[in-house]
């Protein structure tokens, strides 16, 4: 699905090879809670290789999300991008983006992604960026592992490439860290 709001996914199996350029994940690209709920819980996405040929929010499961929650979900696909990309950001294995600028609590939990994920800038092994609301905590991910490599150029992390106003517990990544930046 490309953008959905309001919706929920549960118990989803997505099998597939995706080519995106922005805002693409194994089962949605945008997904989003307007005055609502919105969730992915209980579901597969075995993606294959998601090629990132474009610039932001590239995710194993959800590119970018706002208020959603996320639980008992697997992606076990690689992240790559594509030759002659300038620069690929907000590139993680499980969410690309996380924006969680209002007041309810985002939640993402056990979860895992056994895949590789390679991207330049706020590029994480769960989360490549996590937004939160100005100082107050407002993503908590817990019992979440990302079991498989990295190559980055930019601003890397294990978990979380870029983090703002979150609680991480009971979460890990194995694997290697490559940071081929200048």
């Amino acid at each position: 699905v490309g953008r959905a709001t309001n919706t929920a996914f549960e118990n989803i199996s997505v099998t597939a090879s995706i080519t995106g350029r922005n805002d693409t994940g194994g089962i949605v690209g945008c997904l989003y809670a307007e005055n609502g709920n919105a969730s992915v819980t209980d579901s597969i996405a075995d993606a294959g290789i998601i090629d990132n040929y474009g610039y932001e929010n590239i995710g194993g499961l959800v590119g970018v999300m706002d208020s959603s929650d996320t639980s008992n979900i697997l992606y076990s696909g690689n992240i790559s991008y594509g030759l002659n990309v300038p620069i690929s950001y907000d590139v993680g294995g499980h969410i690309g983006e996380i924006d969680a600028n209002d007041t309810s609590q985002i939640v993402i939990s056990n979860s895992v992604t056994p895949g590789d994920v390679n991207g330049d800038d706020d590029t994480g092994g769960i989360a490549g960026n996590v937004s939160g609301n100005n100082g107050v905590t407002s993503v908590l991910m817990d019992n979440v592992s990302m079991d498989g490599d990295m190559v980055t150029s930019g601003d890397t992390g294990g978990i979380v490439g870029d983090a703002d106003s979150m609680t991480i517990s009971n979460t890990y990544m194995t694997g290697s860290i490559t940071n081929d930046s200048d």
